[in-house]
C-alpha cells in the first residue's frame, strides 16, 4: 500500500551545493572596502562594456519595504504535498536543477495570474512558466559553467567584489540592517546567503562576457549613419508639444446644451478675471480632470483627437486662457502652461552619437551572446525529467485556489 503523503519539513526546501559561487558558506562577507585607485580606474575604463552586459544579465533584488509588518510575501507552497520538492527536474552536465528552485522563482508570477484565469487557463499558464523557467535555469547553468572554466582568479575576485558591493547596496536599501535584508529574502522564499551565491554567478557571467565578447563588437560609421536615417523620425525628432490645464463641461453631464453653455461661460469669465485655474478645474465633472485639477500631460501637436481644442491651445500664448471651443459635442477651454517647439537632432550631435553607439553595441552583443549560448548548449549534456515536470505542475495547481483568493 502506498503510504499517505507526509508534510514537508524545512530541510526539503534547500540543499547544500558546491556550485553556488565563490562566497564561503555561513556568514556572508562584510561590505567591501573602497577599491584602490588603480582598480577604480580600471573599472571605469571597462564601465561602458560592463553596463551593456549588465543590462542583459539581471541582478537579484527583492521588493524593498520599510514596513516589516506588511512585507510583500512570495507565495509559499502548502504543506502536506505528495512530491519531494528537492526532486531534480533537469540536469546540465551533471549539475541538477531542482523543482523547488523552479517553483520558488515562478510563484510570484503564478500567484498574480491566478486571480485572472480559470483553472484550465491557469494550468496552461503554469506549464508555460515552468518550461520557460527551466530553460532559463539551463541557460544560466551553461553560461556559469563556461564562465567558471574560462575566467582567471582575478576575474573571480572581481565577481566577488561586485557581489560584496551588491550586498552593501541591499543593506542600504533596507534601512542599513542586514536583518531586514535577510527577512525580505526569507519572505520571498530563499535565504539571503543563497541569493548572494546566485548573485556571484550572475556577476561572474557578466565579467566573462565583458572580456570575451565585448572586445569583438565593431561599429562602422556606415552602420551608424544607416541607423540614424532609419530612425530619424522615431528616435531623433523632438515634436512640438504643449502642456495645459483643461476645463470641460458636457451637456450630457449637466442636463442640456443651454446649461452647459452657461456653466462654461461662467467658469471662463472667472478664469479671465484671474481666479485660480486649479480651483476652477475642480468643477470638472470628468473624474480624471477633476482629480488632476485639469492638468494634461505634454501633448504632441497633431496627436490629440480634439482638434478644435488643440488649435485653440496652439493659437494661445503661454500663460494665457484659450477661448471657449466646442469639440465632439462638449465645451472646453484651457490655460496654456508651456510649449516646446520640436526639431530633428543632427547626426553629429553628441547625444545622437551616444544613443546610436549604445544601441548598436547592445544589439551586436545580444546577437553574439545568443549565438554563444546556443553553442554552449550544443556542447553540454542536458537531460530533463518529464515526470518531475508533471509533478511540479501539479504542485502549482494545488496552490491555485489559495493564490486566487489572496
Amino acid at each position: 500500500m502506498t503510504p499517505p503523503p507526509q508534510p514537508l519539513d524545512a530541510g526539503q526546501f534547500s540543499r547544500p551545493t558546491d556550485r553556488g559561487g565563490a562566497l564561503p558558506p555561513g556568514r556572508p562577507p562584510e561590505p567591501s572596502q573602497p577599491m584602490p585607485r588603480s582598480e577604480s580606474l580600471e573599472k571605469q575604463q571597462a564601465g561602458e562594456a560592463f553596463r551593456t552586459v549588465s543590462a542583459q544579465v539581471q541582478p537579484l533584488t527583492p521588493t524593498p519595504t520599510t514596513d516589516t509588518t506588511s512585507r510583500s510575501v512570495a507565495p509559499a507552497f502548502a504543506p502536506g504535498q505528495f512530491i519531494n520538492l528537492g526532486g531534480v527536474i533537469a540536469e546540465v552536465n551533471g549539475q541538477p536543477i531542482y523543482a523547488d528552485t523552479v517553483l520558488r522563482q515562478i510563484a510570484p508570477v503564478l500567484a498574480g495570474r491566478a486571480k485572472d484565469l480559470d483553472q484550465a487557463q491557469f494550468r496552461l499558464a503554469a506549464a508555460q512558466e515552468i518550461n520557460r523557467q527551466v530553460d532559463e535555469l539551463i541557460r544560466a547553468e551553461v553560461e556559469f559553467a563556461a564562465a567558471d572554466r574560462n575566467t582567471s582568479a582575478e576575474d573571480k575576485q572581481m565577481a566577488n567584489r561586485l557581489t560584496e558591493i551588491w550586498r552593501s547596496n541591499m543593506i542600504t536599501q533596507f534601512g542599513g540592517s542586514i536583518e531586514n535584508v535577510r527577512a525580505a529574502f526569507r519572505d520571498q522564499g530563499r535565504p539571503f546567503d543563497q541569493a548572494q551565491k546566485e548573485q556571484y554567478r550572475i556577476n561572474l557571467v557578466r565579467v566573462y562576457y565583458t572580456k570575451k565578447l565585448f572586445p569583438r563588437v565593431e561599429i562602422s560609421a556606415a552602420a551608424m549613419r544607416r541607423f540614424y536615417e532609419e530612425n530619424k523620425q522615431r528616435l531623433f525628432t523632438v515634436r512640438d508639444n504643449a502642456t495645459f490645464r483643461l476645463i470641460k463641461v458636457s451637456p450630457a453631464e449637466v442636463g442640456d446644451e443651454t446649461e452647459a453653455r452657461r456653466q462654461i461661460e461662467d467658469l471662463h469669465a472667472r478664469a479671465l478675471k484671474g481666479e485660480d485655474f486649479e480651483k476652477l478645474a475642480e468643477y470638472n465633472k470628468d473624474e480624471v480632470l477633476r482629480r488632476n485639477k485639469g492638468l494634461m500631460p505634454p501633448m504632441d501637436r497633431g496627436a490629440w483627437k480634439l482638434e478644435e481644442v488643440e488649435k485653440a491651445i496652439w493659437a494661445t500664448p503661454v500663460g494665457q486662457i484659450t477661448p471657449v471651443v466646442k469639440d465632439s459635442g462638449d465645451y472646453y477651454f484651457a490655460k496654456v502652461l508651456d510649449k516646446t517647439f520640436g526639431r530633428t537632432m543632427d547626426f553629429s550631435e553628441e547625444a545622437v552619437q551616444k544613443k546610436i553607439t549604445e544601441t548598436l553595441r547592445a544589439e551586436q552583443f545580444a546577437k553574439m551572446r545568443s549565438e554563444m549560448e546556443a553553442q554552449l548548449r550544443r556542447d553540454s549534456v542536458v537531460s530533463k525529467n518529464p515526470q518531475m515536470y508533471e509533478n511540479t505542475l501539479n504542485m502549482a495547481m494545488q496552490n491555485y485556489s489559495r493564490w486566487r483568493e489572496q
